[in-house]
């Protein structure tokens, strides 16, 4: 069964894990869904998300967060999987320095995405997903920064149950070992 771990929790150099990253503040919940079907019977890789919410301040939790996700990132695009999704807007983001934004706050996402693909051009090893609510506001930038890629990532075509079904096929047909 797919264990969540967060921030408290560490893996090893060499465990293969599923990393998550996406919208989260501002957008429509959907974390909840990922997180009941990753952590189900089916996956037997631990699931780490990198969930910021609006209540993280610049101190020194942020910067830990920060490492860990880093960390943990790096795990899955040498050792497993790293799934994206960009959800729809659901309401005004309230950055850490008060500014309001009118859209939804995929900033560390983003900086994921393209470290993860530049990643991915050098080797090919690790798996990535991604994929974004078809009413998305940045849905063009995300296909723009996948089609300037040279890794043959793809937008999963549907939602978020289609783009954790297409998780689900990678982990299912991929044979996950500790590697030397």
């Amino acid at each position: 069964m797919g264990k969540i771990i967060g921030p408290g929790d560490r893996l090893s150099k060499k465990e293969p894990l599923i990393f998550i990253s996406g919208t989260f503040r501002g957008a429509e919940p959907w974390i909840e869904e990922a997180m009941l079907t990753l952590g189900s019977k089916w996956n037997p890789l631990p699931v780490a998300i990198n969930n910021f919410d609006e209540r993280v301040k610049l101190h020194r939790g942020f910067k830990t967060k920060l490492e860990w996700g880093d960390y943990h990132l790096r795990l899955a695009q040498e050792h497993g999987v790293v799934m994206f999704w960009f959800a729809r807007q659901s309401g005004r983001v309230q950055a850490n320095c008060g500014v309001h934004f009118d859209n939804p706050y995929g900033g560390n996402a983003f900086y994921d995405l393209a470290h993860t693909l530049r990643y991915k051009e050098f080797k090919s090893r690790g798996l990535v997903v991604v994929g974004c609510h078809e009413k998305y506001n940045r849905k063009n930038a995300v296909k723009d920064r996948l089609k300037l890629s040279r890794t043959g990532v793809e937008l999963v075509d549907g939602g978020l149950e289609d783009t954790l079904a297409r998780v689900k096929e990678m982990v299912g047909r991929e044979t996950f070992t500790y590697l030397p």
